[in-house]
């Protein structure tokens, strides 16, 4: 669909006029270095200048591309195009981690011990970086198996949940009205 011609759509400051212009070869070659880049890092201005556009300006150029919607389209398919290369969803991206996120510590115990990795449930299982068995002890008091388990980082997984529903914001939003001349009158009342 889109690996053949693109085209550029050029909005006129009023929205009614659109011209559509077929891509110079060097700009097509430029548009899919952005996506296919963007879609990797997420980061627009490193993609502009892997795509070849000027260093000094990429950040402005990157945030003009952003807004193109054939730039969109072009990250919408590259993205898709590696979900189905990679068979992986953002929905299995976002169910492994809410395994993490509220994963329970008391599943890997049963009444009277610490279960071993092949008595846990496939759940509790995934939530398991590694596993280690140590011998301690001497020949004299004996010696005994001590298991450890060391678990993924459960905090994170929330906070990459929390933000990827959009639970957390980073940013305060005050919306209002503001009358400039009655708060300076405002304030000449209070110091009078």
């Amino acid at each position: 669909m889109l690996d053949c011609d693109i085209i550029r759509v050029t909005n006129s400051r009023n929205g009614r006029n659109t011209m559509k212009k077929k891509l110079t070869p060097k700009q097509e070659k430029q548009y899919k270095t952005f996506a296919q880049e963007y879609i990797i890092s997420f980061n627009g201005t490193d993609s502009a200048i892997k795509a070849g556009y000027a260093v000094k300006s990429a950040r402005v150029t990157a945030s003009k591309l952003l807004t193109q919607d054939n730039i969109q389209e072009l990250i919408k398919y590259y993205m898709k195009k590696r979900e189905n290369r990679t068979e992986i969803t953002g929905d299995m991206v976002v169910k492994e981690l809410a395994k993490l996120a509220f994963s329970d510590v008391r599943n890997l115990y049963d009444n009277e011990r610490l279960l071993l990795p092949h008595e846990l449930d496939d759940q509790t299982a995934s939530t398991i970086s590694s596993f280690k068995t140590r011998r301690e002890g001497d020949k004299e008091e004996g010696f005994y198996e001590m298991e450890e388990y060391k678990r993924y980082d459960k905090t994170k997984a929330l906070e990459m949940l929390g933000r990827h529903f959009g639970i957390f914001n980073d940013k305060l939003k005050v919306e209002g009205e503001f009358n400039l001349t009655n708060f300076v009158k405002t304030l000449h009342d209070e110091r009078s």
